[in-house]
């Protein structure tokens, strides 16, 4: 990776806090959240693949719930560095003791490359959501959801921890998403959040990846000038299951 590869990654790494630093921000409500992720990935060949996400995320460090969430997809692998995939989520946002509903499909190409084991990666996900109205609407008719879509672009990279040069099964990982919404209803809150994200993993075998971080979400409220700056705690588990072994 060459010096002006570093500088782009710098640059979309510290977009978040650059737009927030131009933001016209009025109120900051700070969240401390534990977020555990478990995914799960069903290789059926050397191309295709099941895939799962279940999240439990938990606000006050720990003490209520936040989202819960589950994802199932699937994707096909074009090449080394590009894989398709697309499936659909179901979110559970637990606010004030009520639990608003969300049905989520998604369609996402992922870019990868490495460069002398240095992981770059690209993710582009476009999102359509349907969530609950928390409000009915006056005289009950109308539908009772409301809908958007969204894009979000995440840049990440994974550095190996070498020791004097041999091969380690320990790396450190960056990365930062930007999400930002879309559609009819969609007024103040173009912007919806910004990820950023830094942390270790530990490769425990073949089929079993462990990562411990930590996250800073800056979202944009449904209020003009209010935003939630939440400091997260990461804990997420990556577990491969593989039928490809199978094939010559």
């Amino acid at each position: 990776m060459d010096i002006k590869q570093y500088l782009i990654l710098v640059v979309l790494l510290a977009g978040g806090y650059i737009a927030r630093a131009q933001s016209p921000v009025k109120t900051h409500h700070h969240q401390d959240l534990i977020w555990v992720g478990y995914y799960p990935k069903l290789e059926l060949s050397r191309q295709w693949a099941v895939d799962g996400d279940l999240q439990l995320r938990r606000k006050d460090w720990g003490q209520e719930w936040s989202q819960k969430a589950i994802r199932t997809g699937a994707s096909y692998r074009l090449n080394e560095n590009l894989v398709f995939s697309g499936g659909i989520g179901y979110v559970q946002h637990h606010k004030n003791g009520i639990i608003q509903k969300e049905y989520r499909p998604y369609q996402q190409i992922i870019v990868l490359n490495n460069f002398s084991g240095i992981k770059l990666d690209h993710r582009y996900r476009f999102e359509q959501r349907w969530l609950e109205r928390m409000v009915p609407l006056e005289g009950g008719g109308g539908d009772n959801l409301l809908f958007n879509y969204r894009l979000r672009y995440k840049v990440g990279i994974g550095v190996p921890v070498r020791f004097r040069g041999s091969e380690t099964s320990w790396s450190l990982y960056a990365d930062n998403e930007i999400l930002v919404n879309l559609g009819e209803e969609v007024f103040i809150n173009l912007f919806d959040q910004n990820r950023f994200s830094l942390g270790l993993a530990y490769q425990l075998n073949e089929n079993i990846k462990v990562q411990l971080g930590y996250m800073n979400l800056y979202a944009q409220k449904a209020k003009l000038g209010e935003f939630d700056d939440a400091d997260i705690i990461r804990l997420n588990f990556y577990h491969k299951f593989s039928l490809s072994k199978q094939e010559e």
